[in-house]
């Protein structure tokens, strides 16, 4: 069985919804599932439940962001857990799991996956279809859900550095981006980056590769050739439902196995690559559309 070379690291506070205690829920899928593997739960306070069979790990609270957004405020806290978690792992594989999920089936992805990195080195991390903001953010991985080596899921949370965002003012913001400007998005974005951005922008530059993109509103085309290439080559989206991954909080929308774009990203063939820039090119002059929607409404003048 393979389940003995994976370590599994349910991050964050305890969860109860509807009187239904979530962390246990999630704690019992994951022995379930994948009897043999070893279990972390990072987390800020001491489990009512029976903590036998698992290792816990009771953090200290690093407080919260000054932030708007109620994601930004929270930072510090997911972070700091999945690490303290992340480090405390001796097995090749970790899968990373929030405390407010938990399985309903086994699932045959991650050992296909452990197998196929085995024999041909795959050099990725797997993540899910859910909570991607889609085309119009560059350097945007969902972070509900990682699963890879060790080595490579903790440098997506080492030495991670958060830096304020010096507002813009609307005549310093790029055509293409006037419409974000105008949705409560932006006005409660006070950090550089989304949280799933600063994880993704931070795992390429412990990998060496350092991204000229300073700010959430920059939007080139270049941004999204080199976002969609590079995301692609180090990351693989798989459906949630592929899993059997459930949450109260979170809706499952089971999209498929790697967004199309990140597929044609891939692509190595001149027909792929022609696909890839085409789609690039809709979505990218898509917006304009927007622009002139909030042009007729008044709020560009």
């Amino acid at each position: 069985m393979f389940n003995h070379v994976i370590t599994w690291v349910i991050q964050g506070p305890l969860t109860i919804s509807d009187e239904e205690d979530i962390t246990l829920k999630c704690v019992e899928s994951i022995k379930s599932f994948y009897p043999g593997s070893k279990i972390i739960l990072s987390t800020w306070e001491q489990p009512k439940f029976d903590t036998q069979g698992i290792k816990l790990i009771i953090n200290k609270d690093p407080g919260q962001l000054d932030s708007k957004s109620k994601y930004m405020k929270n930072f510090l806290r997911a972070n700091h857990s999945s690490l303290q978690g992340i480090l405390s792992v001796d097995t090749k594989y970790v899968a990373k799991i929030r405390s407010d999920f938990w399985l309903e089936s086994n699932s045959s992805v991650l050992e296909n996956f452990i197998n196929e990195n085995e024999q041909s080195c795959l050099n990725k991390i797997i993540t899910t279809s859910s909570n991607n903001r889609g085309w119009s953010i560059p350097f945007y991985v969902s972070d509900l859900f990682f699963f890879g080596e060790t080595i490579k899921i903790k440098k997506i949370y080492s030495d991670i550095k958060i830096e304020k965002l010096s507002r813009l003012n609307e005549n310093s913001v790029p055509l293409h981006r006037l419409p974000f400007v105008f949705s409560d998005n932006y006005r409660i974005q006070d950090y550089k980056f989304y949280v799933e951005q600063f994880l993704t922008i931070n795992y390429f530059k412990n990998i060496n590769i350092n991204l000229n993109y300073n700010n959430f509103l920059e939007f080139r085309f270049s941004d999204l050739v080199l976002s969609y290439s590079l995301i692609s080559e180090h990351f693989l989206t798989i459906s949630e439902k592929n899993f059997g991954l459930q949450s109260k909080k979170h809706r499952i929308i089971g999209l498929k196995d790697d967004l199309k774009i990140w597929e044609y990203a891939n692509k190595t063939s001149r027909l792929g690559k022609l696909k890839f820039f085409y789609y690039l090119i809709f979505i990218y002059f898509k917006t304009f559309k927007r622009i002139f929607s909030f042009y007729r409404r008044g709020l560009i003048r």
